[in-house]
């Protein structure tokens, strides 16, 4: 299984885009993005924040996100091969995801 950055790299030289030009498009949808910070992201330095990753999907055409970045479900817990940084995000996903109506399991009266 690749990681991220892996993930990341093949996918964005596969459309023939540099860096460079991933970054301006993240700064045009309204996320400024250096070079430098995609190059982070590509060496698992780094990892985008969940609004940045989705436009990461959309600039990069990608629909299926668990088939692009191999995002299996085997494990009863999921959290068990993340470490705490890892753990955290996911919370705040999680939070991000549960404001949205669409998402949420909460009924509003």
């Amino acid at each position: 299984m690749n990681t991220f950055g892996e993930t990341l790299t093949k996918i964005r030289k596969a459309q023939e885009m540099t860096q460079a030009t991933l970054a301006k498009k993240m700064t045009e949808c309204g996320f400024s993005t250096s070079a430098n910070m995609v190059s982070k992201w590509e060496i698992n330095y780094a990892v985008p924040s969940v609004l940045q990753f989705f436009t990461l999907c959309k600039i990069l055409k990608i629909d299926d996100i668990n088939a692009a970045f191999d995002v299996t479900a085997n494990s009863d817990n999921p959290y068990s091969t993340l470490n705490e940084k890892g753990r955290a995000r996911v919370k705040e996903y999680i939070q991000l995801l549960s404001k949205d109506k669409q998402f949420s399991s909460v009924i509003d009266n």
